[in-house]
This record gives C-alpha cells, structure tokens and sequence, in this order.
C-alpha cells in the first residue's frame, strides 16, 4: 500500500475502506525533494510515514525473535526487505535506528546473549540523552527544522513539567497546554505532542506517573524472577532467555520512544506497545 501511494502520489481507496490519509490534499503531509521531484512519503494507513516505518519495523522484529528456534528461521530474514522499502519510502530516522539496534540484538540473542545487557545500558543512555543531544544539534544547525522544532517542544515540555511537577497537565493534554508554554509561533500554529516519550510522559503525568510506572515495573521484574527461580534446566539457557527478552524489547524501542511520540499518544502505537509487551512475556514463559 505504501509503494502504491509513494508511486502514484493518490489514495488506493477512500478514507472509509482502508483509513488512508487523504493524499489529494498536500497541504501539511510530510514530502521530500528526491531526483528534483516533491514527493509525497509513503503513509500506508497510519497518520503518518513515521508510524508507517515504526509499525513495519517493529513486527518486522518480534517475527525475526519470536522466529529464532524454528528450522526455517533463516528464511524469515527475507522480511528485511520489505522493512527496508518501507524506510526508504518514509524516510524515518527513528525506525531506521530501530531496525538498526533490533537487527543487532536479534542477532546477539542468538549467539552472543552476554552482549543484550550493555547494549540494553547503551540504549536507555542515549534514551536519556537525546533531548541533549537534539539541543545542541538545534543549536548547531538553526535552520533544520526537524532539530528546532524538536528542541522547541522539549523545551516546552520541561516548562509543562516545572510547573505541574506531581500530576503533570493529564493524559493526552499536551497540544491543548502546549501554547501555554511556549509563545513560539511554530508550535502555537501547529501544535504537537513533544517527540521524546519520556517527556511526554513525564510532562502529562508528572511524578506521580512516574512512580506508578517504576512500580508497575519492579512488580513485573519480581514476577519474572519468581519464575527464574522455578526453572531448573540445566541443559538451556531459559534463566538467559528470559531476563534478556526483556531488555531487548526495551531497546529496539527506545530509537523510537527517545525520537517519536507516537507510542503513546496514537491508538496504534498503544495497541503495538501492549502486544509488544504480552508476546514477549508469552515467550519468555514458554521457553
């Protein structure tokens, strides 16, 4: 669907059959100059080319893991193709980090597990440091506007937080809060969910939220070791496989998370979190 739009720059059906974004309006769709041509990026049926390329990228991921132990797991590879057009139809930054660090600890799942846990740590540092990063990118480069309008929402979120530290401004409330912060005319007349899921979440819910998450986390972590405790093979590394399910998960994710909202402010990206979460849970209890 996303080369058919790409290649002919229209709609394969209406809005009502397949929830395509209108491609016969232009005005405010993601386009790129390529070969001296304005293209129009590829959406598929998402709200934008970057969920496209995050949505492809990620089940592109859980089928290689979830894959790992079948005898024709050496065909499944085969998806990368199609999950790199797709990058190349959308261009997406993120999910090409994604793919990158997904590719890498699929493969050090399956033949070097000691390397899932500093890659995990690697990961939620970059996670941590990208609003930094994106500041000093928009610094050095005033005039991309993918840097300044990143660093200008950043900016606004931490604003959003200072200001309600505990409770945050409340769930799916940052576009509507957003001009409060931030007297920018950018994001006054096009306002935005800030692109770092950590700010986002952290602007919305404040520290309360975020307590309620770390718990909810340590709850799980518990479980998970309750169930090492019940595993006595000796023959399989279960133990391995299960802890380090976990941490890969969380980083194929954070290339997106630390440069895309839509994880958490888009139906879809919730629905692929939840499913995410519960199919690796599902294959950690059965391995």
């Amino acid at each position: 669907l996303g080369l058919y739009q790409f290649h002919f720059q229209k709609n394969i059906l209406p809005y009502k059959f397949l929830g395509e974004t209108r491609l016969s309006n232009p005005i405010g769709l993601t386009k790129a100059s390529l070969r001296g041509q304005e293209k129009i990026l590829a959406y598929g049926t998402t709200a934008h080319p970057n969920i496209l390329a995050g949505v492809v990228i990620i089940y592109t991921l859980l089928v290689l893991t979830l894959s790992q132990k079948s005898k024709r797991s050496s065909l499944v590879w085969l998806l990368l193709v199609p999950a790199g057009l797709t990058l190349t139809l959308t261009l997406s930054f993120s999910a090409f980090l994604g793919l990158i660090f997904g590719t890498f600890g699929t493969i050090a799942i399956r033949y070097k597990p000691k390397l899932i846990k500093p890659f995990f740590i690697l990961a939620i540092g970059l996670f941590l440091i990208t609003p930094i990063l994106i500041h000093l990118a928009s610094n050095r480069y005033p005039d991309v506007l993918s840097f300044s309008r990143r660093d200008q929402l950043n900016q606004a979120a931490v604003k959003m937080w200072w200001h309600h530290p505990f409770l945050g401004v409340g769930l799916n409330s940052f576009t509507t809060q957003v001009e409060n912060f931030s007297n920018l005319n950018e994001l006054v007349r096009f306002p935005q969910p800030v692109h770092h899921v950590g700010l986002l979440f952290l602007a919305e819910n404040g520290v309360l939220g975020v307590l309620i998450l770390t718990l909810l986390i340590l709850i799980n972590q518990l479980k998970i070791e309750n169930e090492k405790l019940k595993i006595h093979d000796n023959h399989h590394s279960n133990n391995s496989f299960l802890t380090f399910n976990y941490q890969f998960l969380i980083s194929f994710l954070v290339p997106i998370a630390a440069l895309d909202h839509w994880l958490i402010s888009q139906p879809i990206g919730l629905i692929i979190l939840s499913l995410t979460v519960i199919m690796f849970m599902l294959s950690s209890h059965k391995n």
